[in-house]
């Protein structure tokens, strides 16, 4: 019996025709050339996101020079797509926006690999010419773009929960890109579309709220510490007024706070009281003595003690009840 030939003994796996496409992308070959449907086709073929991760950082000074513009292509291609494709392409594109944002964040900090796999740096010498990698005015049109879009499939009604998966952790890549927040130049899209209501629209369905909530709410948790003290922020402004009981899951999340979801709804409650206490004038409301409350606060029957319902607090500032009680 003829043996068999046994994997490893120097034969090479085929080439995935997506990982042959983005080598002659980033060639700086024209796409349109090797199709007239190109980006259509593209889109239907699964992504290998750490190649194409690994393809762009690698590139020269000489590749990266004549493949920039296919680069840029690429991306809008891909948010175009969002509003266009099958549910199919829309998810192709998606994990290939996350790649591109991913790539962006490791040229601008430098942590593009070692020299045996991916190029580094966020920019590059071209004869002694450096060479300007992609800027925020290459992109921004496109990232505007693509928040209406994250937007739109956050606060649909779409069957599966994959697209949104998908949208949460491009955010969550945008948000945490640098260690430093206030330096993260991307987080002004985030800003200026204001997903607040898609989050709201989240944590106010106890489905989405159990998948998705911890997202939802660390993406809170970091925009709100978006340069807090140099304007206005949007998310600080809006948390400090939500009154979406739903959303809120009641004001009772104190009490447990041993299963995910009772965790994340805990988590939301104290980012809206940081809101709160952050902000002059909440503050000052809540302490002002001649606005005095009579607040009756539920409490979970307890072992050690008696339930006293007929007990009734004397009238106080709003912050003694809430914080002393």
């Amino acid at each position: 019996m003829a043996s068999r030939k046994r994997s490893g003994s120097g034969t090479k796996r085929p080439k995935e025709k997506v990982v042959h496409i983005y080598e002659q992308l980033c060639r700086g070959e024209d796409p349109k050339l090797l199709s007239i449907q190109f980006w259509e086709e593209f889109f239907l073929l699964q992504p290998n996101m750490d190649m194409l991760e690994c393809e762009l950082l690698k590139l020269n000074p000489e590749q990266y020079s004549s493949a920039k513009q296919n680069i840029l292509n690429l991306f809008t291609e891909c948010i175009h797509t969002l509003s266009f494709g099958n549910s199919k392409r829309v998810h192709n594109a998606l994990q290939t926006i996350a790649v591109f944002i991913h790539f962006l964040f490791r040229k601008q900090t430098g942590t593009g690999g070692n020299a045996n796999d991916c190029h580094n740096g966020a920019t590059m010498s071209l004869n002694n010419t450096q060479v300007p990698f992609i800027t925020i005015n290459d992109i921004e049109d496109d990232m505007r773009e693509l928040l209406k879009q994250l937007y739109n499939i956050l606060t649909s009604n779409i069957s599966t929960d994959r697209p949104k998966v998908l949208c949460l952790k491009i955010l969550l890549i945008i948000a945490t890109g640098i260690d430093n927040v206030n330096e993260n130049n991307l987080i002004e899209f985030i800003i200026g579309q204001n997903l607040f209501e898609a989050f709201k629209h989240i944590l106010s369905d106890s489905s989405l709220r159990n998948l998705h909530g911890h997202d939802v709410v660390t993406l809170l948790t970091i925009l709100v510490n978006y340069r807090k003290h140099e304007g206005s922020n949007p998310y600080v402004v809006e948390l400090s007024l939500l009154a979406d009981e739903l959303a809120l899951n009641g004001s009772i999340v104190m009490q447990d706070h041993k299963s995910e979801l009772s965790s994340i709804n805990l988590k939301l409650c104290l980012l809206i009281l940081t809101c709160i206490a952050e902000d002059q004038y909440a503050n000052s409301m809540m302490h002002d003595t001649n606005l005095t409350f009579k607040v009756s606060l539920h409490r979970a029957h307890m072992r050690h003690r008696k339930l006293t319902s007929e007990k009734v607090s004397k009238p106080q500032p709003l912050a003694n009840t809430l914080l002393g009680e």
